[in-house]
């Protein structure tokens, strides 16, 4: 049923729990395409993956804050490309983890398009007139209301 027991990893004094099938592989990826079917095989992949994370913890509360600036914007930009891609490499892990058998054809090609549909549609979020953070800002914001 499980395809490996998890082993510990210390790393920087600290001991972390790891499955043998997401630990990196050797073999990298020939391509650009390779490289997004399989974003979870190689440690440059990994640690592009806690990059992105961090860009999230920071870009996030940034784009709240600079909302009806002319910094909002390309926050914005650069929101519509890290939430994706993120999301994207973190379900990869899930995949090798968690999917049965080779989780390299199907599985991954559909969240390739998921990840690619996501992207372009939070690029014309961002590029709309509130953007992305407008427009979840928008959410909490009372309907005005009518005069009679």
């Amino acid at each position: 049923m499980f395809r490996s027991a998890p082993r510990l990893v210390r790393q920087a004094g600290a001991v972390q729990r790891r499955f043998a099938s997401s630990a990196p592989n050797k073999k990298e990826p020939s391509g650009l395409l390779e490289s997004l079917i399989a974003a979870d095989q190689t440690l440059a992949q990994t640690k592009l993956f806690h990059k992105t994370n961090l860009a999230c913890m920071v870009l996030a509360p940034l784009a709240i804050v600079a909302h009806p600036s002319p910094l909002s914007m390309p926050v914005d930009l650069a929101l519509a490309v890290v939430f994706p891609l993120h999301a994207h490499m973190g379900m990869n892990f899930i995949f090798t983890d968690y999917v049965p058998g080779s989780p390299t054809g199907p599985a991954r090609m559909a969240l390739l398009a998921v990840t690619v549909l996501s992207t372009v549609g939070l690029l014309k979020l961002a590029v709309s007139e509130d953007g992305i953070t407008g427009s979840l800002k928008a959410v909490w914001k009372e309907p005005k209301k009518e005069e009679k």
